[in-house]
């Protein structure tokens, strides 16, 4: 309890500094049971047993060996990214992936859903830092400060199987997309806040692709995979774009990247052919003329209003926030727990749950359940208005990126969109390996 009073404050170090967190070594999966109700954090599963579910054997060394497949799959993905420029290389990482960290290992030990872990860690004294977990989460960022998004490309289960399925993939209208990846935001911001609260891992819990791994799971989730699967032969991976909270921070980092994709090798013909292959729409074509562009005052009127509306929107943003903690509260298992015990004594009922019976067994007062409650209440709301805030602050940043005035000659990659998948390397014809393949058909 003496953590959660600290959540206010550590919501604020959490989002400004979140590379830096680490996590710890109880690493929950989704549970597949019907009528499952989350655990308190002091009592999930540790790692191993979560893994007695995979096809590897659970030894002490398992976690270790799944961190050191981890680095040797980045390292072998920038090698044929950087190096190679070769998108056959690329495939086959994407296979192996799908195979190791997928069907082998089942999904986990996972950096998305690591993110919980770090919040868990930071305000809960029951979850110390894992040397495993803290490399699984801070590998695939430290390879996007230096190489970019390699982890979503060709490393990551989740986003892997869903580039197997790319079929047709169509072009998302502009503005829909700019929306849509906006979506990431708020389930990286709610799966920080049930986490740090205690409420659950949500992002585990709703986990798409892994009841395809561990080839079982309940009917919901299965057919939500199945229908992101197959939105996905047209949408390319929708999941890593419009949902992924993960992929904010891999986002955020991938933008001061030393290392960028580029799509020609030498000098672009602006033959369009990369900008029509790119699943996920991150080629940027180049600057249109100068008499073609928007009028540098009306850019900077743009930018003025944004900035005259971003105490208000941020000020508004945690106010709505704040208020809909009382909503966010009511999952809470210790809220959950005290409205049940406190009907049960209102109507004279003997305890109609198992919590509840106990509870009422182990003799506790229900005023010290109370006061319980009603500080867990008073941090959830107050978290609640702090990612009310940073929402706010998030979406008017994009805003203000778009209202930026771009210019460049080529085309180029978008460091925070582009999932370093290799396609755009096939149809370079300035790239040595397609000259000779066109040479040839000659």
């Amino acid at each position: 309890m003496n953590r959660l009073r600290k959540l206010p404050a550590g919501l604020i170090m959490f989002f400004a500094a979140m590379p830096l967190l680490t996590a710890q070594n109880r690493f929950p999966k989704p549970e597949f049971t019907s009528g499952y109700k989350a655990p308190p954090l002091s009592s999930l599963p540790s790692a191993a047993t979560q893994l007695e579910r995979s096809v590897l054997p659970v030894t002490p060394y398992l976690e270790y060996a799944a961190l050191g497949m981890l680095l040797i799959f980045l390292l072998l993905s920038c090698y044929f990214l950087y190096r190679k420029r070769s998108r056959r290389g690329i495939f086959a990482m994407v296979l192996a992936s799908v195979a190791f960290f997928g069907f082998l290992i089942g999904g986990c030990i996972c950096a998305v859903g690591s993110i919980q872990n770090v919040a868990a860690a930071v305000f809960n004294q029951n979850f110390p830092i894992s040397p495993v977990v803290l490399g699984i989460f801070m590998l695939p960022l430290f390879f996007a400060l230096f190489a970019g998004r390699v982890f979503c490309g060709s490393v990551c289960p989740l986003g892997t199987i869903q580039d197997l399925v790319i079929f047709y993939p169509l072009k998302v209208p502009p503005l829909l997309d700019r929306i849509l990846r906006i979506l990431p935001l708020f389930y990286l911001g709610a799966g920080v806040l049930f986490a740090a609260t205690g409420i659950s891992f949500l992002i585990c819990r709703f986990d798409p692709f892994v009841g395809f791994y561990r080839m079982t799971g309940p009917f919901f989730m299965l057919s939500a995979g199945t229908l992101l699967l197959l939105l996905g032969m047209f949408v390319a991976r929708p999941y890593c774009r419009y949902l992924c909270p993960y992929g904010v921070l891999l986002s955020w980092l991938s933008k001061l990247s030393s290392r960028r994709v580029s799509v020609t090798p030498d000098e672009c013909i602006r033959c369009r052919l990369c900008e029509d292959v790119c699943p996920v729409d991150a080629i940027m074509p180049p600057s249109p003329p100068e008499d073609e562009r928007e009028p540098m005052r009306k850019s900077l009127h743009r930018i003025i209003l944004l900035l005259l509306l971003l105490p208000m929107t941020a000020a508004a943003s945690g106010v709505t926030g704040y208020f809909l903690g009382n909503q966010i509260s009511l999952l809470h298992p210790k809220v959950v727990l005290c409205r049940q015990v406190c009907a049960e004594l209102a109507a004279g009922d003997r305890p109609q749950t198992d919590e509840s019976l106990a509870f009422r067994s182990a003799g506790t007062p229900v005023a010290e359940l109370q006061r319980e409650v009603g500080g867990v209440v008073s941090n959830i709301r107050l978290g609640s208005c702090i990612l009310g805030v940073f929402l706010a602050l998030a979406i008017m940043a994009r805003l203000f990126n778009f209202s930026k005035r771009r210019e460049q000659q080529d085309y180029q990659v978008d460091r925070s969109i582009c999932v370093c998948c290799g396609r755009c390397y096939s149809v370079c014809p300035r790239d040595k390996r397609n000259r000779i393949t066109l040479k040839e058909g000659e």
